[in-house]
């Protein structure tokens, strides 16, 4: 039985879509991710910087995430990754789990990812490891996938 469930007719579990310039430091995304993310959709219009959106990461999830994201910059792959997010007023955190790109232009350097932040109902308690935390739902050990 999957314990996690994701997408379905729910507007509130509807995928939503970003680009990063890495470059700018700005994190652009559509009316969906403003919607996970309880931002003004004016704000993900804008652009928000890379530091915004990690301080609504969950701070035991923020190292693996900025792990997985480094990795895919300097070798311009996918990543996948699941963490909880403290979005204003939500009395739980909340899972998402991002499915992203890096990409390289010129000289090797980075400089734009893009992909798509899904949050995730959870339907039954998730497992937990020895230390006593939580594991994330859909955590995968190779960062490409």
């Amino acid at each position: 039985m999957d314990m996690f469930l994701k997408g379905g007719n729910d507007a509130t579990l509807s995928p939503g879509s970003f680009t990063w310039d890495i470059v700018l430091d700005r994190l652009w995304g559509d009316t969906n991710l403003a919607h996970i993310l309880k931002l003004p959709a004016a704000l993900m219009d804008e652009g928000i910087s890379i530091i915004e959106y990690l301080n609504l990461v969950h701070p035991e999830d923020r190292a693996n995430l900025a792990e997985k994201v480094h990795k895919s910059i300097l070798s311009a792959s996918s990543w996948c990754e699941s963490h909880r997010l403290l979005c204003d007023g939500d009395l739980e955190p909340r899972w998402v789990t991002v499915y992203g790109h890096c990409y390289r232009v010129q000289d090797g350097l980075p400089t734009l990812c893009s992909g798509t932040i899904e949050r995730i109902r959870i339907s039954e308690p998730r497992p937990t490891v020895a230390n006593g935390n939580h594991m994330a739902p859909h955590s995968h050990p190779d960062e490409s996938f």
